[in-house]
């Protein structure tokens, strides 16, 4: 029993419509039915009082449901049903039952046109908007994943650099020398430079308390190596603090790419867009049969529009090769251009010369492969294009996997 009622909200909605319908059909045929078996009823006698008058003046015709005898008789398949005077009026029993069931077949061809119509009404109507509303639910759930997981990777990167920063900034307040200082050991070693020439030969034989110059030049030659280490220090600390400040600047140029990609998917492929979502509203969430090489060759152009030249890359830079022996899949519109988005936004960011597209059929299943070589190993991501990507195509009953070898691969079947 609590198997019965774990069904859907719309489900439940639609039999609870069809349950009403039922209900409330049933007591307007039984309304309906006892209306009509009292006006066939009625019919029989006024039937009756016609004969009743003609029989004074003439031997009526009586209609084929109704016998007329001035005794007791017994007739199969007749009833008594009236007595005027010295007459007695039989009516066939299945006169009635005849009438009534060809009414009862009426009303139910009508009941299951109603019943119906009023399915596929639903179906149009209050069972797509739902449908629509939980595909919009899915699809803003997915723009959140893919900014909520790069804003996460984004802050946690700029938070490793503001800490090399501090440390760097702190480390290198300790290390810088004065100017004061600086100077007066360049003097001192000057001076010192000087005087170690006349004493250098005396070093051996005077005491070290007997010679203060010969002290003050050693000591300032342990300064000005102290300092020295001091300004190697201080140019380090620099050195990690542009490096910091470089992955800084690269972070918040991937993260304006990925809002780039989020505006450019919000804008090209009909989520919250007017006009074009209101026309296509019946393409946009139901599986339909697309050609492949259309899909794939727009995808292309929009991703070359919105990606290519914003990041900088150059068109042509790396090879697309493209062989599509595939006319037509069964998926959804929208999806299936921000699957292939996603999967040709993976394979351009992180190959480096060349990119390998491919679809047909093998083994009776239709299938669209994508490989690329891999690119810089440092800039990796975190997998959530294709996450997404994997999310879409089991919603389309579609199956995605990769792997990562010599070539990076992914494969989708139909």
């Amino acid at each position: 029993m609590k198997k019965f009622f774990d069904v859907s909200f719309e489900l439940k909605i639609f039999l609870f419509i069809i349950v009403t319908l039922v209900v409330g059909l049933s007591m307007l045929n039984a309304i309906f039915l006892y209306s009509f078996k009292a006006e066939i009823q009625k019919r029989i006698s006024v039937e009756i009082d016609r004969h009743q008058k003609l029989s004074q003046y003439t031997t009526p015709d009586n209609p084929a449901y109704l016998k007329v005898s001035e005794k007791n008789i017994f007739i199969p398949g007749y009833e008594l049903y009236d007595i005027r005077g010295r007459y007695k009026y039989y009516v066939d029993k299945s006169y009635l039952e005849q009438e009534v069931r060809n009414k009862l077949l009426l009303m139910f061809y009508w009941d299951a046109v109603i019943i119906f119509s009023v399915s596929v009404l639903y179906y149009f109507t209050a069972y797509r908007l739902i449908k629509n509303r939980e595909n919009y639910s899915k699809s803003f759930e997915i723009i959140l994943l893919v900014l909520g997981h790069k804003l996460k990777n984004y802050l946690a990167g700029q938070r490793v650099n503001a800490e090399i920063i501090d440390r760097g900034t702190d480390s290198s307040v300790i290390a810088k020398p004065s100017t004061l200082e600086s100077k007066c050991s360049a003097v001192a070693i000057s001076k010192d430079d000087k005087q170690g020439d006349c004493f250098v030969s005396a070093q051996g034989r005077i005491p070290a308390l007997l010679n203060p110059t010969l002290s003050g030049c050693d000591a300032a030659f342990n300064r000005a190596s102290k300092d020295l280490q001091k300004l190697q220090m201080r140019n380090l600390n620099y050195k990690h603090i542009r490096n910091a400040v470089n992955r800084i600047k690269t972070g918040n140029r991937m993260l304006t790419v990925e809002l780039e990609n989020i505006f450019s998917f919000v804008k090209k492929f009909g989520i919250q867009n007017g006009a074009k979502n209101e026309k296509n509203t019946y393409k946009g969430f139901l599986r339909q049969n697309l050609n492949l090489s259309e899909i794939v060759d727009e995808v292309e152009k929009e991703y070359y529009e919105t990606q290519i030249c914003y990041t900088g890359i150059t068109k042509g830079s790396k090879k697309i090769k493209k062989k599509i022996n595939l006319k037509r899949v069964t998926a959804n519109y929208d999806d299936m251009k921000f699957i292939l988005f996603l999967l040709m936004d993976n394979a351009y960011k992180y190959s480096e010369n060349f990119i390998y597209i491919r679809a047909g059929i093998c083994k009776r299943k239709k299938y669209l492969f994508i490989a690329n070589d891999f690119g810089n190993p440092v800039e990796s991501g975190l997998g959530v294009g294709l996450s997404v990507a994997e999310q879409l195509c089991r919603k389309n009953r579609i199956k995605l996997s990769w792997n990562a070898g010599r070539y990076f691969t992914s494969k989708i079947i139909f």
